[in-house]
């Protein structure tokens, strides 16, 4: 079986990951989420929901320039996991829900 080659372009380095992006393993985000919601006594309902870039622009109907943008000016956060940077729909949601406050009043 021949071997694979695997380019270096592939790796995940602080460096090169877009602004505002956490980088951690799932195992590792999950296991802090748990210690924190002990500490806290959060309950189930403040699970952490990920979606991806498409998922979460569709799921607030913004476009992905929109998201992005929110990264980089820290509003909310991305976090890395495997190759792919995922979003927190509550992060987004409690984003959602200030700007609307800030319109009415």
């Amino acid at each position: 079986m021949p071997r694979m080659r695997v380019s270096r372009s592939h790796t995940a380095t602080p460096g090169r990951m877009p602004q505002g992006t956490q980088q951690c393993t799932l195992r590792e985000y999950t296991e802090t989420a748990t210690h924190a919601q002990k500490q806290t006594g959060a309950d189930a309902m403040t699970e952490r929901r990920w979606a991806t870039e498409l998922e979460a622009a569709d799921y607030a109907r913004i476009s992905g320039n929109t998201l992005r943008r929110w990264r980089s000016e820290g509003r909310i956060a991305g976090y890395k996991i495997s190759r792919t940077v995922r979003y927190d729909l509550n992060e987004i949601d409690a984003v959602l829900a200030a700007a609307a406050d800030n319109a009415d009043g």
